[in-house]
């Protein structure tokens, strides 16, 4: 199959997409004994796993509004990601708890 940046381009923003790290460099390297190959080597530098949210809101609807979110990106490892939004308004809103697969 022949080098495609493209391919590396769509896989640094999936690894993004985990939400587990803040940076991903691909780096391909020179293999002078097989020049059809391209090594490639992954630097990625790693964030927070878990993230807190607070928005405040008005509207006609629901009037004044709040929502407290917590996010945690690698809930029992391999990228699964638990959300918990905890909405706040004069209507009954329920529980929305959300684990996510990591997406390859």
């Amino acid at each position: 199959m022949p080098f495609d940046v493209r391919k590396i381009e769509k896989s640094r923003a999936d690894i993004l997409n985990l939400n587990l790290f803040s940076a991903v460099e691909f780096t391909a390297g020179n293999n002078p004994h097989t020049p059809h190959v391209v090594p490639i080597t992954i630097t990625v530098q790693e964030k927070a796993q878990h993230s807190l949210n607070l928005a405040l809101g008005y509207n006609t609807e629901t009037q004044l509004n709040a929502k407290l979110g917590w996010n945690y990106y690698n809930f029992f490892g391999a990228g699964r990601q638990l959300i918990i939004p905890c909405p706040y308004s004069h209507l009954p809103t329920p529980l929305d708890v959300k684990l996510i697969p990591p997406h390859f």
